[in-house]
Order: structure tokens, then C-alpha cells, then sequence
């Protein structure tokens, strides 16, 4: 745990993280030493045992999702004759950005989802700088699915999650996808394919 306490600081300074919890831990100087490999826990005792984790989830899912970014970038520089699965990889490394953005978005608007697909651009128009951390130029590249050459849709309007975790909602999905199944992304969930049945059950009032 202390290393991912470390990369959040880091993280955070840089602007490229966002978190309620690593902002007040940084604001508040309890984080551990730089240095210091034991004992690091003993400076943020005031945090809980449930509070600790969802940061280091965070982080991890950060982490995950800058692996997955490098794809935005290797598909592209990849050789003449394209991989025919390159799309597929392209749009889930696209679905893993959005995700953390939207999942951004939630802490930074008290868990109020954007209002609509322009909202949510502004928004990512805003975090430019950090963007590129992920290898995107621009926010256009995250609104459009490689696979069915469609623009993305957006959650908006009112949260969606599963039952069982809250925490997760989903943040966007394809218009058509491919072979009868489209990618969903959730917040700290996962990108998942869904059938149009599953898809209309989800998102029927978005």
C-alpha cells in the first residue's frame, strides 16, 4: 500500500489524479516519507480500513489504464499490415480513459453524472495537460468506438450501476458494435460485452 500512496502524491502533484481522499491526505501533510519503507501506515492512522483501499483501487485502476493508453499509440505506430484486432484493442484503451475521466467527473460533481455527451467534452477539454499522460491530443479520440466507426455513447443524465456495486456505474458503451455485441465500460469495473437486449435493459431511459 505505501508504494500506491507514493504514486498518488506523485500523481496528484502533476495534476494527473483527482481523489477526494489523496487530496486530503495530501492538503493535510500525512503522507509517508519518501524514504520510508516501514511503518508508512502509521503516519494516516485517521484514515479507516474502508477509506485506504478506495484510494489504492483508484490508483490502480490508473495504473491499468495508462497500460492500457500505450495502445493509442503502439496500434498506431504498428507495422503496414494492420492487425485485425487492432480496433477491438484501440477502442477497449479508449473505453479504459473514458472510464477514469468519468469516474473523475463523479468526484468532482458529487457523484452527479455529466449532463450530456457535450458536458462530459468540456469536461475532458479542461484536463487536457493530463490527457496526454494518457496519449490522447485531444478529447475528440475518446468519443468515437475503432470498432463500428460510431460515436460513443455516454452515460448522462442519472447514474446507472449495477445493484450489487454502486460504486461501479457505467460510464459508456457502443452505439452498434460488432457481431451483436457492444463494450460497456464501467467506473472501476471493467470494460464488458453486452448483447443490444442487455444493452436496452441497462441504458433504456439514457
Amino acid at each position: 500500500m505505501p508504494w500506491a500512496l507514493a504514486t498518488a502524491k506523485k500523481l496528484l502533484i502533476t495534476k494527473h489524479i483527482r481523489h477526494p481522499l489523496a487530496e486530503e491526505l495530501f492538503r493535510n501533510k500525512r503522507w509517508p516519507m519518501e524514504t520510508d519503507t516501514k511503518g508508512s501506515l502509521d503516519t494516516i492512522t485517521e484514515f479507516s480500513a474502508l477509506q485506504l483501499p478506495k484510494l489504492v483501487m483508484h490508483i490502480q485502476s490508473m495504473v491499468v489504464t495508462l497500460l492500457m493508453s500505450t495502445l493509442l499509440v503502439s496500434v498506431g505506430c504498428s507495422a503496414s499490415k494492420p492487425d485485425p484486432n487492432d480496433n477491438d484493442r484501440t477502442t477497449r484503451a479508449v473505453l479504459g480513459v473514458v472510464a477514469e475521466y468519468y469516474g473523475d467527473y463523479l468526484n468532482s460533481h458529487r457523484g452527479k453524472p455529466p449532463k450530456d455527451n457535450a458536458d462530459f467534452h468540456e469536461y475532458l477539454q479542461s484536463r487536457a495537460e493530463s490527457l496526454k499522460l494518457f496519449n490522447v491530443e485531444s478529447p475528440d479520440q475518446l468519443f468515437k468506438s475503432a470498432r463500428d466507426n460510431r460515436p460513443l455513447v455516454i452515460v448522462s443524465g442519472k447514474v446507472i450501476a449495477p445493484p450489487d456495486a454502486p460504486r461501479s456505474p457505467w460510464a459508456a458503451f457502443e452505439q452498434k458494435g460488432i457481431d451483436g455485441k457492444r463494450l460497456g465500460v464501467r467506473v472501476r469495473g471493467g470494460i464488458h460485452e453486452l448483447t443490444t437486449d442487455e444493452i436496452d435493459q441497462l441504458f433504456s431511459g439514457n
